[in-house]
């Protein structure tokens, strides 16, 4: 039987995003397994939902006797993931232009979900600006990632690289040759993006999740 949560639900009001990085989350939902004497958790599936667009989710949650984990979600309108949870906590930051309300319902059971968390190449101001490189950090449970830019004829411009846990770059590849399905990202610490002049670009992982 699976241990019940303190609460299944719930809700916030968003403010308009300024286009620049999130920084500021609302709490949707902080729950834990109150039921159980020693309570080891229980398959979750969470559903997020907005009401207007886009928004990110920040997840954390505990299992057993575990420090726990976390992941961050780019949410285009609704999605579903499953998590093994004891204790849950749910955050939300806005990625659109309006106020708008968003939520979240968690229910019993497993159901296999595909997830992507997008970066975007406006964290230093470089929209516009001149050629350069930027770095990324990998998401957790980043699996793959693939580059996209605002105007797909500029992609022979961009190069995506991997680099390890020792500083060391270990694979490059042009914008416009990536791997089908996307760049894995093994033992990376880091991706590094070199983008021409005038670059809108992001960076869409796909998540173990």
């Amino acid at each position: 039987m699976s241990d019940e949560l303190t609460r299944r639900s719930g809700r916030a009001e968003l403010a308009a995003w300024d286009g620049n990085e999130p920084t500021t989350y609302s709490d949707l939902l902080e729950a834990q397994a109150c039921c159980a004497r020693r309570p080891r958790g229980s398959w979750r599936v969470v559903e997020l939902f907005g009401d207007s667009g886009p928004f990110e989710a920040h997840l954390r949650w505990t299992a057993g006797d575990g420090a726990g984990q976390q992941v961050f979600v780019t949410v285009p309108r609704n999605t579903r993931l499953s998590v093994f949870a004891r204790d849950l906590i749910i955050r939300a930051a806005n990625l659109c232009g309006a106020v708008q309300s968003v939520g979240c319902m968690v229910s019993d059971g497993y159901a296999a979900t595909l997830n992507y968390f997008e970066q975007r190449g406006t964290d230093a101001g470089q929209i516009g600006g001149g050629a350069g490189t930027a770095h990324f950090e990998i998401p957790p449970f980043g699996r793959v990632v693939h580059l996209e830019a605002q105007d797909p004829l500029t992609l022979g411009n961009y190069t995506l690289g991997v680099i390890d846990g020792m500083n060391v770059l270990r694979a490059k590849w042009a914008g416009n040759d990536q791997p089908q399905g996307g760049m894995p990202l093994g033992g990376a610490l880091k991706l590094e993006v070199n983008f021409p002049a005038g670059a809108v670009y992001r960076l869409v992982h796909a998540l173990n999740l």
